[in-house]
């Protein structure tokens, strides 16, 4: 009697983007769709076990709701050894408007998505009127006491920044207004981003309207 053979299996991991209206997609959409758009794409994808079978993926950290993001990254599995170019190629063009292919490149079966303690990149855009604002932003965001507080009906979390913000500098592009800030999260005690955020919109009131958006860049090693 032959022996099973174990089925072979090659792990990509894709990156993309997230612009226009796609940053108000909630992650489980997100999901969805790029499964819908691995299953167009005539890749060999290998198939996950269990009574409802789906093409075999692993996802990257959420995206919070209406913010933007040219890092995200999803790896897929295929049963044949493929070019990474390829897989961009025929990937790109099949997904929601505002979600675009970067490219994918070949990853070890064993390598990890993301630790739990990560770093992480953003950068937060102005008006050209928004120097000052920009000024109380960064002033928020290097203060390690600044209060992080979520209130969900009538309950509140109450947080400081403390140790989450790793570095605040500002960077000007063709005259373009912009912070970038790198955050560290998962660390115990540490607000998300996310958290940070809506507590540096309350923060500024009506001021935020000088805030154009909030993207996420890279994730840090």
């Amino acid at each position: 009697m032959s022996e099973n053979k174990p089925v072979l299996e090659y792990r990509y991991r894709v990156h993309y983007s997230r612009h226009g209206q796609s940053v108000y997609l909630a992650h489980l959409d997100v999901m969805e769709s790029l499964l819908r758009c691995l299953r167009r794409s005539g890749l060999p994808y290998a198939l996950s076990q269990g009574c409802h079978t789906r093409p075999k993926t692993s996802f990257g950290p959420p995206l919070p709701l209406g913010q933007a993001s040219r890092c995200e990254f999803f790896d897929l599995y295929l049963r044949e050894m493929s070019d990474p170019a390829e897989v961009a190629a025929k990937l790109s063009g099949l997904l929601p408007a505002g979600m675009a292919i970067i490219g994918a490149a070949s990853v070890a079966l064993n390598a990890p998505m993301l630790s739990g303690d990560h770093k992480v990149r953003y950068k937060l855009p102005f008006t050209a009127e928004g120097a000052a604002t920009m000024s109380r932003v960064r002033e928020f965001l290097s203060d390690p006491a600044s209060p992080v507080v979520i209130r969900r009906g009538n309950e509140e979390q109450r947080y400081v920044i403390g140790t989450a913000v790793l570095s605040v500098r500002e960077e000007s592009e063709d005259g373009a207004l912009a912070l970038v800030a790198d955050f560290s999260q998962g660390g115990k005690g540490q607000p998300s981003v996310s958290k940070i955020i809506t507590a540096l919109a309350e923060y500024l009131g009506e001021a935020r309207e000088a805030l154009l958006g909030v993207e996420r860049i890279s994730f840090i090693e």
